[in-house]
């Protein structure tokens, strides 16, 4: 359970960095996103509902969906 009163940081992600998402999950290696879109960060991460890991897709700020809505994908921290 992530604590709300946890103040985030402002992250500048960096392309084969790990992150931390909300959801106390962890990303692979980040690399740059070739969608096409305004995402332009992807990573797989494992989910433990799924067998195979997921691909996300992240804003250069860290968030998954939009800028003011928080999500439990969006990156919180970096992984040391």
């Amino acid at each position: 359970m992530i604590n709300k009163n946890f103040m985030e940081k402002q992250l500048k992600l960096e392309v084969g960095k790990k992150y931390i998402l909300r959801n106390g999950l962890t990303t692979g290696p980040l690399r740059t996103a070739t969608n096409g879109t305004s995402y332009k960060f992807e990573a797989n991460v494992k989910e433990p509902e799924h067998t195979t890991d997921s691909i996300r897709a992240w804003l250069p700020s860290g968030k998954f969906l939009t800028e003011g809505v928080d999500n439990k994908y969006d990156i919180i921290d970096v992984v040391d």
